[in-house]
């Protein structure tokens, strides 16, 4: 408060002025905002979107094959990427340019699919936090085909479809490899990809040749070809670029 230098009660012939008149009003503090709560798992759009498409079509498939098996069957003939449909094997129909995307989200089991969850929860968000969505799909698409390019140009008359989205993860770590490198995350060197390079080489050969846990096929020439895709388009992308 500030108070009157004259006095109070009439005091010099000043006649009492309302105290309540002098008092400086500050206006209330404000409460600051509540806290929202840290998110468990805080993955960008896209990549969540990813997932929940992966999680959600198998698990209709899942359901549809517990009422009608063979249904299960044709889906997974009908939406799998089936090479010998590309080379002529077999009549080339309307619908087979879709493949090219429903691979990707139709997987082999629970255990294929959880695996696949994992690695694009990590090397997705990744990617789309340091490049964006934009980049991420395109990496997606891009991968993608190398991956099949790379599995029909082995596999030309193969009738046996291939599903599951490993070819564009791969592809995923093969650019977080170069984002790596770019940033000196893995040293000064340059040659520092290179043990990892070596490493994914020897990994996916060594789990193609073991095969599934339900005793199906690896396309570990999948992996690969999405992997190099990966790794060019990215170096591609940001060829002379510093970080």
């Amino acid at each position: 408060m500030l108070h009157d230098n004259n006095g109070t009660g009439g005091t010099n012939g000043h006649a009492h002025q309302d105290t309540a008149s002098n008092v400086i009003r500050f206006a209330p503090r404000p409460e600051p905002p509540a806290s929202k709560p840290p998110q468990m798992i805080n993955l960008p759009p896209v990549t969540k979107l990813m997932l929940m498409a992966m999680i959600g079509v198998h698990v209709i498939v899942s359901v549809i094959g517990l009422i009608k098996p063979e249904l299960a069957g044709q889906i997974y003939g009908y939406g799998g990427f089936t090479p010998a449909s590309w080379s002529g094997g077999e009549p080339f129909e309307w619908w087979m340019p879709l493949t090219l995307l429903t691979f990707s989200f139709l997987h082999g089991g629970w255990l294929h699919l959880g695996i696949n969850v994992l690695m694009l929860a990590a090397f997705g968000s990744g990617i789309e936090k340091w490049l964006g969505p934009k980049r991420l799909l395109q990496l997606f698409a891009f991968t993608s085909a190398t991956a099949l390019l790379a599995h029909i140009a082995f596999n030309l008359d193969s009738f046996n479809p291939v599903v599951g989205i490993s070819g564009a993860i791969s592809g995923y770590f093969g650019a977080l490899l170069i984002m790596m490198q770019r940033q000196q995350a893995l040293g000064n060197a340059r040659n520092s990809m290179m043990p990892f390079i070596v490493i994914w080489i020897v990994t996916a050969i060594g789990f193609g040749m073991m095969g599934a846990p339900d005793g199906g096929d690896i396309a570990w020439i999948a992996h690969l070809g999405g992997f190099f895709g990966g790794l060019g388009l990215a170096w591609w992308w940001f060829k002379g670029r510093k970080f």
